[in-house]
Formats: structure tokens, sequence, C-alpha cells
């Protein structure tokens, strides 16, 4: 973790501190609560996060203003991989609820941890996002691509090299070469509530929690946006 410590370093220090922007999508959301119903999103932070530059607590305090079920899990308070899987198990299982999986910066290593903990129970998240994940890599080899994440979707700066060894990734790309800007981008905002919405029109309804689910194209009309979830 030393070489990623010390990236990290670099760009806190050469970039100035990150803005949340708001979505459309939050106020449609909001009036209509059941665009989302029976989705969690899980927000895990990245590690060292030093001052909360990332600002994923204000992201996933909007998601819940915004009438979305999410949570924030720090490793540096709420414990390591396992106890993030005892998380992604309770929303899946006990709760029967789809799961939004979302890894910021070296966040989404502990998400591959965790996963990687719940292969043997069969405990499936829907998607997993990776937002601005970078020497991803390095840290955990080639093969990247998690048995139990029906969709893999990586958020990336136009600067930045994408990781390999995810099958089939949906790619978006930020336009910004600051790796603090990336989590409350205006384009990631967009993105993180589309994959939401998206989880609740693929099925209508959660289903079993170890049935997969089949993604497909879906085109979702509001009064005066027209918005297609791939």
């Amino acid at each position: 973790m030393g070489a990623f410590a010390l990236s990290l370093l670099v760009m806190l220090c050469s970039a100035g501190c990150a803005t949340v922007y708001s979505s459309p999508l939050a106020n449609r959301i909001s009036l209509e609560p059941g665009l989302t119903e029976n989705v969690s999103v899980i927000f895990v932070e990245a590690t060292p996060d030093l001052g909360n530059w990332g600002k994923l607590p204000q992201i996933a305090g909007y998601f819940r203003r915004s009438s979305v079920e999410s949570f924030y899990f720090d490793p540096d308070v709420h414990g390591d991989a396992q106890a993030l899987a005892s998380w992604i198990r309770h929303e899946r299982v006990e709760r029967g609820r789809r799961v939004l999986l979302v890894g910021w910066s070296y966040g989404l290593v502990q998400a591959l941890d965790a996963l990687k903990c719940l292969e043997s129970t069969d405990v499936r998240v829907d998607t997993l996002v990776s937002v601005d994940c970078f020497l991803l890599n390095y840290h955990r080899g080639e093969q990247l691509q998690p048995k139990n994440a029906d969709r893999i979707v990586l958020i990336y700066r136009d600067c930045a090299q994408l990781p390999t060894g995810f099958l089939c990734p949906v790619v978006h790309r930020i336009k910004t070469c600051n790796h603090l800007a990336v989590p409350g981008h205006a384009r990631t905002m967009d993105v993180l509530f589309r994959e939401t919405i998206r989880l609740r029109q693929i099925s209508g309804n959660p289903g079993p929690p170890d049935v997969p689910a089949t993604p497909k194209e879906n085109e979702i009309s509001f009064p005066d946006l027209t918005l297609v979830v791939r």
C-alpha cells in the first residue's frame, strides 16, 4: 500500500478540494421514491482518507436525502473486509434488497476483498462501481472480475489508465485530471443515480437474493427527461 499512499499524497498536494454536484435525477427520485425501491447503495471510503477530501460521506448523505437508501462504510471506523461483507450480506440476504457497491479510490480494493469473503456463501452484489481506483492491477493483479458481481461499472478520469481484468465493464470517462474531483463530479452523480434506478427497473422487485440480475437496456421517461439506462 506504500506506493498507493505516496501517489495519493502527491495528487492531494497538487489538487484542490472536491465539490459534490447535484443531479436532476435526485429531484426525480425524491418525487418518485419508487424508482429506487428495494435498492441499497453502499459507499466504501478510500484509505487513507486524509481529511475527507473525496466527500464520500456528503455524497452518501445526498443520496439519503434523495430517498435512496444508502450507507457509508469507512474501513478506518467500521472495520475490515469481513465487516463490509457482513453489511452486504445483511442488505442482500436478510433484507432481500438489490445492492449497488461503490468503491472510491482504494475503497474499491476493500470492496473486492469483501466480495471475495462472500464467494463461498453465494452472496452477490448486483453492481460493483469503481470510482477512479488507480494502481488497481498493482494491488490485486490481472484477474479482477469478482465471481459474485453481476455488473461492473468504471468511472475514471480522462487521463487515468483503466484497470484490466474485468469482464465487459461499462466505462464512463470524467473530463478532469483531478482525482479528488471524480466522486462528486456532475457526471459521476448522474451515473450513480442511473445505476441505482436501473436496479429497480430491470425487474421491478429484488427477487430471491441469490438470483443475479439480467442486464438489459431500459428506457425511463420523465416529463422533461428521457434517460436510457444500460
